[in-house]
């Protein structure tokens, strides 16, 4: 099982899994399409570190190195109520061009700058201030465009969650008050799964994660969500690297 937790530097904990051989006939039975699918399924257990805030939104991102075209997120959203969430799930982001040529600028300019370099920190800062990168409406858009641009694992990727992942609350009459439905669970745990595709030279809005595969993690936060600093947690995938009974396990075989 793969650990990536607060002691790693992420805010939340995020815990993966992958199955391999699952019996789709029983999937069948319960009408669900599977002739996408060869049973290889992933599964994550989320738990939030800190409360959920009302309308706030937590996630944890992480993605493969193999996969140069996108990356996931997992997260949970709360609700206009204290201590509910409205939604929670898994999606995949789709890398625009933009975002590829800055990241392969990112890694170019890695090794000429010195760790902590003070004069280029403060004329990042200056830029980011010229441009207005820190005026809270605009970067909260920002971030809501770019949450929206999500592809969300769904019915399509045989998706389930725990609790439900949209959740509305329901008006008890009789005692005046909104049930308890969408309470975030006590252990601040929200899980889920979905079906990987078959293995192919290429994936389009889904990507299958296997063993030996080098990857990524970082949390985001609410509207901050595009302007985060943290370094990514790096780790690598093992098990499952083929569809074979029992090769269920991910495991973190070196952190940074």
């Amino acid at each position: 099982m793969t650990e990536i937790t607060a002691a790693d530097g992420l805010c939340n904990g995020l815990y993966l899994s992958i199955t391999g051989a699952v019996d789709m006939a029983a999937w069948e039975e319960l009408g669900w399409d599977t002739a996408a699918f060869d049973g290889y399924q992933v599964g994550y257990a989320m738990i939030l570190e800190d409360p959920l805030a009302v309308e706030d939104w937590q996630m944890t991102c992480f993605g493969a190195d193999a996969d140069g075209e996108g990356y996931f997120c997992t997260g949970v959203f709360g609700s206009a109520t204290e201590g509910d969430y409205s939604i929670h799930g898994a999606a995949y982001w789709v890398l625009t061009e933009e975002e590829k040529a800055a990241m392969a600028a990112m890694e170019e300019e890695e090794g000429e700058y010195a760790e902590g370099d003070e004069v280029v920190e403060e004329e990042y800062a200056e830029y980011y201030a010229e441009e207005e990168y820190y005026d809270p409406e605009a970067k909260a858009a920002e971030a809501l465009e770019w949450l929206m641009s999500g592809l969300p694992m769904a019915d399509e990727n045989m998706a389930v969650y725990d609790p439900a992942s949209l959740c509305e609350p329901v008006f008890d009459e009789y005692y005046g008050e909104y049930g308890t439905e969408c309470n975030v669970p006590e252990t601040a745990t929200f899980t889920g799964s979905w079906f990987q595709p078959k293995e192919a030279d290429s994936y389009e809005g889904n990507f299958r994660m296997s063993g030996g595969m080098t990857g990524w993690a970082i949390c985001v936060d609410g509207a901050n969500a595009t302007d985060s600093t943290e370094d990514p947690t790096m780790f690598t995938f093992e098990g499952a690297a083929h569809l074979t009974a029992g090769a269920a396990i991910l495991a973190v075989a070196s952190l940074i």
